[in-house]
């Protein structure tokens, strides 16, 4: 009956469930640690009574022996329950840091495929294949471009060829109205004949006439 209700009543979150059996461990566990420490203490007490009437009152000795003995056997089924509910913590604990590493890989891949979005590798593909085809076009373009710079480049040489012919021609040819050098020094300073002198011989000997003749020859330079 109870299986039918259920199928109405809203099932808790299996994540706040996991937490509350955690919680619920951990407090069973410190609640045996507690009645382990009493029991630890009734045992001592028991030992230091029946220490006290071993010689005088065996009676009572002995009845403190046997409490000390029950308490001894508590203390073994507190710590049995003890190691068994760490063992089941421990499995939870385990259990829910699985679960929750899960969950966190599934929301990271969750949002990897939302960010990528469908068909994330046609859309690569595609993305490819447009950057060659710009790359392609614009390699066309340069190399029209270059093609167009060599044409000119090939008139201008061609220009420059036969403006050189020309000058090689014209240097081998030179007009006949041309001048020498020592042509054109003649007419712009024509030689002026001086009267020739009487010769004349210096105190020290020398001809002054070979004097003159060397300044006049300078002048015709």
């Amino acid at each position: 009956m109870s299986s039918f209700f259920s199928y109405f009543l809203p099932r808790p979150d299996p994540k706040v469930a996991t937490k509350d059996a955690i919680l619920d461990l951990r407090q069973h566990i410190a609640l045996l640690e507690k009645k382990e420490a009493h029991c630890q203490k009734l045992v001592e007490s028991e030992l230091q009574k029946a220490k006290a009437n071993s010689l005088t009152n065996k009676s009572v000795a002995l009845t403190a022996l046997r409490r000390k003995k029950n308490h001894e056997s508590e203390l073994e089924r507190i710590a049995v329950q003890r190691d068994q509910l760490e063992r089941q913590l421990m499995t939870l604990e385990s259990a829910s840091l699985n679960m929750e590493t899960i969950r966190a890989m599934k929301k990271a891949v969750e949002a990897t495929e939302r960010l990528h979005g469908p068909k994330l590798q046609e859309r690569v593909e595609q993305t490819m294949e447009d950057v060659i085809s710009q790359r392609e076009q614009v390699e066309d373009i340069q190399n029209l471009f270059s093609q167009l710079g060599t044409g000119y480049d090939a008139l201008d040489e061609d220009a420059l060829k036969d403006e050189l012919d020309e000058l090689a021609h014209a240097e081998l040819e030179p007009p006949e109205s041309s001048k020498t050098k020592d042509q054109l020094h003649t007419e712009d300073f024509p030689i002026i004949s001086l009267p020739r002198p009487k010769e004349y011989v210096g105190e020290d000997g020398e001809d002054e006439m070979a004097t003159l003749k060397a300044m006049e020859a300078d002048l015709a330079m």
